[in-house]
């Protein structure tokens, strides 16, 4: 399954609901503006592709999901940021781009 992109209409029920039958990764990004979030999508992409069976992976553009991003995402304070939703909730989050195996390594803890 490809990377889910998320809008302000779709977050609760691509996230949020999803999210109590399997964990939700949501990647906060800026890709128009930001270098690191530029840099660590290609990651996120190549990751998903060999872990969306455990796991449901979704971006969120901060520029253009605001009122998602305020709401949902708190303690949001720079991106490309993380966060790890499991029933419902967030249980961990990790900000800033890293390489594939750091966020493989991150996932892995996480989930299982």
């Amino acid at each position: 399954m490809a990377v889910i992109h998320l809008s302000d209409e779709t977050f609760a029920k691509e996230v949020i609901e999803k999210s109590k039958e399997k964990p939700v990764v949501v990647c906060a990004s800026a890709r128009e503006w930001c270098q690191p979030c530029k840099f660590f999508f290609p990651v996120f992409t190549s990751v998903s592709n060999k872990m969306d069976s455990k796991i449901v992976f979704a971006e969120l553009d901060i520029d253009t999901c605001l009122d998602s991003a305020t709401r949902h995402l708190a303690g949001l304070r720079g991106v490309p940021a993380l966060f790890l939703w499991k029933n419902s909730k967030i249980v961990s989050t990790k900000v800033g781009s890293q390489s594939e195996g750091d966020f493989v390594k991150w996932l892995e803890k996480e989930v299982n």
